[in-house]
């Protein structure tokens, strides 16, 4: 089987700027160790969505999430049309949340199979707009692929996020995309 890298360099997840070198710093560390991966692996880089940092921000429970609907669309798109053709795609990122567009993409192609996760994080992200004490997407995606909602409110978020909150939910799919008993966490404290 074929494999290929899709860069996926967003940071709009995140709290603090820096994931969306990810690719550089792995290009760099190859190049030093004398691997000649990135010079012949084919890759997909996809466009990052990443200038709506320097814009005002109207949702304060999921920051930036109109940009990032833009962004996990276009990877779901990618990672679909990959396995699609018979291509293994690599997703390299970026933050956490870049698993909505990886997790969404591999879904609308396996159809009514089951995908299995493996979480390797520190922490679960399980938050929802509803949750959130940071407003980070990047604490969301497991919430989102679930399509969980915590009854156990701690904020109140304006309609516009949560009408974004539910366009972002259905990238490549309405519903559910990972099943809990399909996924496996490594690392949680």
């Amino acid at each position: 089987m074929e494999v290929r890298l899709i860069e996926a360099s967003s940071e709009i997840g995140a709290g603090s700027r820096g994931a969306s070198m990810g690719m550089a710093g792995l290009r760099v560390a190859a190049w030093k160790l004398g691997s000649e991966l990135f010079g012949h692996a084919e890759e997909s880089i996809l466009r990052n969505e990443n200038d709506v940092l320097y814009e005002d921000d109207r949702s304060p429970n999921a920051h930036h999430i109109d940009g990032l609907i833009r962004f996990e669309s276009d990877l779901a798109y990618e990672v679909y049309r990959f396995v699609r053709n018979g291509i293994f795609p690599i997703v390299v990122g970026g933050d956490h949340s870049i698993a909505i567009g990886s997790v969404s993409g591999s879904k609308m192609a396996a159809g009514n199979e089951r995908l299995g996760v493996v979480w390797i994080d520190a922490h679960a992200d399980l938050h929802t707009p509803l949750t959130t004490p940071s407003g980070n997407v990047h604490g969301m995606p497991l919430a989102l692929l679930m399509d969980l909602e915590n009854p156990e409110r701690k904020n109140d978020p304006v309609i516009y996020t949560m009408d974004q909150w539910d366009r972002l939910k259905k990238i490549g799919d309405d519903g559910a995309k990972l099943l809990p008993k399909d996924l496996v966490f490594i690392g949680l404290r």
